[in-house]
């Protein structure tokens, strides 16, 4: 049976269901590592109540990330229309952030932004003057270490409602899935819509994350992208990865086929000490004759079966 995400999008919280606007944490959610989840987005009325969400025809993604320290080192550009502001220091404060975007002819062009924020963002980027915006984009290159800049708009620019943007520092997902498939209204009881997918924790990633000590903070998002739309961030909820959801993937088979048995490790090494020419002293310390039979790049290939195989008994 699948777990299920209640996410009310207005509030962009987890809550305990349909008839509850009670909230829920992400540690319930998640059992083993391999997780079956629906995804069940919820509206707040208003009036203590919540209403299904169909949206059946919107795209959706989860991912789980580390979190991000506040100081990073790093630089990244932004973009806007034909024009990209010199690479700025990821610890720079907001009204660095707004000088180097007002200064763009494209950002002049469309009245100018107002910025806020604090150093290691978000940012909240509004424009000026009413009317619909292209995105702010930037460059990943020159941030470090594993983080990327993104921007959602938090409220689309109308003819009489001026735009807002947000610029956020993310790490990359430690864990991610972008391939729902919508549910059957007699899948879930509790919702008639909804998508459902399968989350693997099992990642090298992940177990970085929780490290030695068997447990370590992240943080899981959702966003959703409308058809011919930008993605939206509805859900941003911190918990706790802890070892025990990534155990059940240690006794996960091997592919065999492709990792070398200790007979023909033990058989590439004896052949490369018995003739090779890539370090000629050692194996003449070893009162044996160099040969030319193999080369460096030979003995790398072996170094490379060794690893393949203490990574598979490791397992």
């Amino acid at each position: 049976m699948n777990q299920t995400l209640y996410i009310n999008v207005s509030t962009q919280q987890l809550v305990a269901g349909p008839l509850s606007n009670s909230s829920a944490s992400v540690a319930s959610q998640f059992i083993g590592s391999h997780v079956a989840l629906d995804l069940v987005f919820l509206a707040d009325n208003g009036d203590g109540t919540l209403s299904v969400i169909d949206w059946d025809a919107y795209a959706a993604q989860i991912g789980v990330f580390a979190p991000m320290a506040k100081s990073f080192q790093g630089f990244f550009p932004l973009t806007f229309g034909d024009d990209t502001t010199p690479p700025i220091p990821a610890a720079a404060f907001a009204r660095r952030i707004e000088a180097e975007l007002n200064v763009l002819a494209s950002i002049i062009a469309a009245g100018g932004i107002t910025l806020s924020g604090q150093v290691g963002g978000p940012f909240a980027v509004l424009f000026n003057e009413p009317g619909a915006r292209d995105l702010i984009g930037s460059s990943n290159d020159q941030l470090f270490p594993g983080a990327q800049v993104t921007v959602d708009r938090a409220q689309e620019g109308t003819e009489t409602q001026a735009e807002i943007q947000i610029i956020r520092f993310t790490a990359l997902a430690a864990a991610f899935n972008d391939s729902w498939t919508n549910f059957a209204s007699d899948h879930n009881p509790n919702a008639a819509n909804g998508k459902s997918g399968v989350l693997s924790l099992a990642t090298a990633a992940c177990r970085q994350i929780v490290g030695n000590s068997g447990s370590g903070p992240a943080t899981l998002e959702v966003r959703v992208t409308p058809p011919g739309g930008d993605p939206m961030t509805v859900l941003s909820a911190p918990f706790t990865l802890i070892n025990s959801q990534l155990a059940d993937d240690s006794t996960a088979p091997v592919d065999l086929a492709e990792v070398p048995t200790r007979a023909e490790v033990n058989a590439a090494i004896a052949d490369a000490v018995a003739g090779t020419a890539a370090n000629p002293s050692t194996v003449t310390a070893l009162a044996l004759t160099p040969g030319t039979t193999y080369t460096a790049s030979d003995l790398t290939a072996i170094i490379s079966k060794l690893n393949a195989l203490i990574a598979a008994l490791n397992r």
